[in-house]
Formats: structure tokens, sequence, C-alpha cells
């Protein structure tokens, strides 16, 4: 089972969105793998196929859409990166929409896009994986980033 989704800059992982509810994400998806808490009295939930979780705030309302990779198609501002069969490092993609990204705690933040990444550009396979977030989301540890290191890129 394939889902498709489309990342629309800090709109939301097309069709999901970032002001929809769990209930709203639970009719596109179905009900989730596991459920845990997270946040500030928010939740985290996921599911298998595709592999993705969703987090919530404390009203329940979307707040990340994760993605490892795994069963679904990725697009970006849409621009297929990942197939169902294929799931490349998304980072050069990413780098033609947002040449600056910094790295936040061995993140690759694109804030222009609201993506981050993480796996990729430091080598860690079990990281790899790509998170869609709102406008504001990592304004917080935004003040502790870094520049990133490119030279894999250049």
């Amino acid at each position: 089972m394939g889902l498709t989704f489309n990342i629309e800059p800090l709109v939301g992982a097309i069709p999901l969105r970032f002001n929809s509810s769990r209930l709203e994400v639970h009719q596109l998806l179905g009900p989730p793998r596991k459920s845990s808490p997270w946040g500030r009295g928010g939740a985290i939930e996921y599911w298998r196929i595709p592999h993705m979780n969703v987090a919530y705030n404390s009203d329940e309302i979307v707040q990340h859409v994760c993605f490892s990779p795994g069963d679904s198609e990725l697009s970006v501002c849409g621009i297929q990166i990942w197939t169902l069969d294929d799931q490349p490092d998304p980072n050069p993609q990413l780098l033609l929409h947002d040449p600056s990204p910094v790295d936040v705690v061995g993140f690759l933040i694109f804030p222009r896009l609201g993506i981050s990444t993480g796996g990729y550009h430091d080598g860690d396979d079990a990281q790899r994986g790509l998170i869609a977030f709102p406008a504001g989301a990592w304004d917080e540890v935004l003040k502790d980033a870094k520049p990133a290191n490119l030279a894999r890129y250049r």
C-alpha cells in the first residue's frame, strides 16, 4: 500500500495539512499502529505503511509529519524525490529550493521549506528521514543552529 504525499512548504504533506485534526488524519490514513505522548501534552502516532509518524500538539492539531524511506512516494513543491522503489538522498533537491540550510544537533534544517532531514549528510543510515513542519515550529531550536557542512553536496 503506497501513498503519495506532496510537501508544500510550511503548509503540510498534502493531503495532510498542518492545521488538520487528529480525526482528519485518521480518516485519511486509517488507525495508527502506535500512539504515544509527545511534546507538551501532545501525541505522536506511527503508521508502518507508509513508514511515517504524525505529531500533534495538545489541541490534537498536526505539528509535523515524518517520513522514513519506505512505502510512500514523496514530492516537494511538486517535484518527486522518492518513489516506491527508490528513496535517494533528498538534500540535493532540497538545496535547489533552499541553498542555506543550517545544522541543529545533526539535522539539516531548511527553514524556507519547513523541512528537516537526518542521516543523509552525515552518513548515519539508521537516522535517514525527512520531517515536514509548519512555520515557527523550529524557531526556538534554530537559535542554536550552526552553518551546515555541505561539502558532500558541492
